[in-house]
């Protein structure tokens, strides 16, 4: 099980000098990766064990129905309900810290930069989020793995087509990495890659308290554009921006 390690490691490095400093202070909202739910037993393990820890209140964000939708629901749609649903948590009216696994680090994005949140969001983790796209699956070579990897390598010049899977929204082209055309609207709009810059994206992220950044460098199954060797056991990188009081 990858979140073993995950768990373990993360406990061990960013969470005893950042979360255990906010301990008791900031209820947590967390939001799972792709072909994931809160309902499964890693993503529950996740959230009971960071609870404890930081002593306060700590729920995984569901969307959809969880398997499915982390798949086949546009991470617009994605997105807009996360936001909808941690505004009708009155746990998060206050100050409060988003935790983002791999996908769910992007729909965590979507949630500092975009969302109208009724509280305020005061730390943002990312664990190995592609936050920069997403441009090769490695799922071996059967038809149906080649028909996804087809579809998805035309889907960024069609963005009609980005909302038929999820990583439709957060696809890159690195043979022509330098054409907005051949980035997918959802990344383009969080990286601020489009003409229309929004400074407002920029201001929210310099707002947070602190900004945890988790890279795997090895993994089994997404290939992110900033690590194109993903392919063993996990190990990681960890990059953190704290204010200074």
């Amino acid at each position: 099980d990858l979140m073993v390690p995950l768990i373990k490691h993360l406990l061990l490095l960013c969470f005893i000098a950042s979360a255990i400093a906010a301990k008791g202070r900031y209820p947590v909202a967390i939001f799972h990766g792709i072909n994931d739910s809160c309902d499964s037993e890693k993503s529950q393990a996740f959230v009971n064990r960071f609870g404890s820890t930081v002593e306060n209140y700590a729920r995984c964000i569901e969307i959809g129905d969880g398997y499915q939708s982390s798949w086949s629901l546009d991470i617009y749609k994605q997105s807009e309900q996360a936001c909808q649903t941690l505004n009708e948590d009155k746990n998060f009216h206050g100050e409060f810290v988003v935790i983002g696994i791999s996908q769910g680090s992007l729909i965590g994005r979507y949630i500092v930069e975009r969302c109208n949140t009724i509280g305020t969001v005061k730390k943002f983790m990312s664990l190995g989020g592609p936050l920069n796209g997403l441009y090769k699956l490695q799922c071996g070579q059967s038809e149906e793995c080649q028909l996804i990897t087809y579809v998805l390598e035309n889907i960024v010049n069609q963005p009609e087509l980005q909302s038929v899977v999820s990583v439709g929204g957060f696809w890159r082209d690195i043979k022509d990495s330098d054409s907005n055309e051949r980035v997918s609207n959802f990344l383009a709009e969080l990286n601020n890659e489009k003409p229309n810059k929004q400074e407002s994206y920029r201001e929210r992220i310099l707002q947070l308290e602190s900004l945890i950044l988790v890279k795997f460098l090895q993994e089994l199954s997404l290939i992110h554009i900033s690590e194109p060797t993903r392919q063993a056991e996990i190990s990681y990188a960890v990059f953190c921006l704290k204010k200074k009081k």
